[in-house]
């Protein structure tokens, strides 16, 4: 059980969070508060319309809504809601919208700081998530990972503590939870395997028989959360979907982010890396390529004469991973940001594994995390959107030195 002081103080911090987040929000020019992303005029925001329009949950094409998960129309639908019963401005249902669930991933963040790390150390390290732009720029955006990062945050906390304990209300409720997040953003439709991997080793201090329980009710926690969806989706279309039908177009879209394209700045690539990515940008656009069986036969024709473009491309994905945009804009600029966070997270994240017991514990927990978000990254558009949500985990690695720096200071409570 929770302390009623952590959650006190978890309160507190959200309230941080948020009086600093609407101030942010306050100051900035209207025109930049009310601009949106792609992501959200092209995709969620004409579902969430033509759903309160009666329409059902349908594209602007009419085309039933599988390419994607339900959640972010869903968050989008309860935001146009409430904004027609309360009179508020939609722009200013959604602001309210965004600071709450930001504020929600910092006390989140915080409770997660305290399993481990005094009250002092996860205020600390919460503020670092507040001071970390790319959240905030994407709230303002009304991207999906507005819902998504506080219900992530809250599968970690219950994972952690079920990792700690060995209950199994704990592993059915991360299941569920971790569900309902793929149900936001399908990127972490993977996720669940390699968490369910990682209970069935010495990792979980339990014998043999209670890890594959615990592995068992983690998935059944997952199924349960996105079983409606499936059923409903299989009803629609007679098609059996994984959460989401976009199959390999997510794909297709990183591995041809050289090609020059409208609204995309242009880059210097090497002659074969831009050919080979030519070639599957031709081959996806004539529809050659349509599905993850035409994809491979194309890494077997074109790839296999390519091989070290092909390295090139895989190893450029992997940095572009925490720095890149879809626009190719402000790269450079993201890149010098993200240097001094990954820098201090990393040295962190040894010294924490160093120390042993459940330093190290969450230390491995995180490190498998963030590497299949970072693989998932890789194999799909290699931007830094998709990474964001994983650094306020990273950043929980910076407590031994935020430590170490209040000893030198005479401020680390004894």
């Amino acid at each position: 059980m929770l302390k009623k002081s952590r959650l006190r103080l978890s309160f507190f911090v959200f309230l941080l969070h948020f009086a600093a987040i609407l101030t942010a929000w306050v100051i900035l020019p209207p025109a930049f508060r009310e601009s949106r992303s792609n992501d959200y005029s092209i995709r969620s925001e004409p579902v969430a319309r033509n759903f309160l329009d009666g329409d059902g949950f349908r594209e602007n094409n009419g085309d039933l809504m599988t390419r994607y998960p339900p959640g972010h129309p869903l968050f989008l639908i309860a935001v146009f809601k409430v904004a027609e019963v309360t009179g508020v401005s939609e722009p200013t249902v959604l602001g309210l919208f965004a600071i709450t669930f930001q504020a929600a991933s910092g006390a989140l963040l915080f409770l997660l700081a305290t399993e481990l790390w005094s009250p002092l150390v996860a205020l600390i390290i919460s503020m670092l998530w507040l001071t970390y732009p790319p959240p905030f720029y994407l709230s303002i955006k009304g991207n999906n990972e507005i819902p998504f990062t506080p219900v992530f945050l809250l599968h970690v906390w219950v994972a952690f503590r079920g990792f700690q304990d060995a209950k199994g209300w704990q592993f059915f409720w991360s299941g569920i939870v971790l569900g309902l997040g793929m149900l936001i953003r399908p990127f972490v439709l993977l996720l669940p395997t390699f968490l369910a991997a990682l209970s069935l080793t010495p990792f979980l201090r339990v014998d043999v028989r209670r890890r594959v329980i615990l592995a068992v009710l983690f998935i059944a926690g997952v199924v349960v959360a996105i079983f409606p969806w499936q059923v409903w989706t299989y009803r629609q279309t007679n098609k059996f979907y994984l959460v989401s039908s976009v199959g390999v177009h997510g794909v297709m879209d990183g591995m041809t982010y050289g090609v020059p394209r409208p609204n995309r700045i242009t880059m210097d690539m090497p002659g074969g890396v831009l050919k080979l990515q030519q070639s599957a940008f031709r081959n996806w656009s004539d529809r050659t390529i349509v599905d993850f069986g035409s994809f491979l036969d194309w890494v077997g024709s074109d790839v296999s004469q390519q091989p070290a473009d092909m390295a090139s491309i895989i190893f450029r994905k992997s940095l572009r991973t925490w720095y890149a945009t879809d626009s190719h804009r402000w790269e450079s600029k993201l890149l010098l940001m993200q240097i001094p966070y990954l820098a201090i997270c990393f040295a962190g994240g040894v010294i924490c594994f160093r120390k042993g017991g459940d330093a190290k514990r969450i230390t491995i927990l995180i490190a498998v995390i963030v590497l299949f978000y970072w693989a998932m990254t890789i194999a799909g558009l290699s931007i830094m959107r998709y990474i964001v949500p994983v650094m306020p985990l990273m950043l929980l690695l910076t407590a031994p030195i935020i430590e170490s720096c209040l000893d030198r200071c005479g401020w680390l409570p004894r």
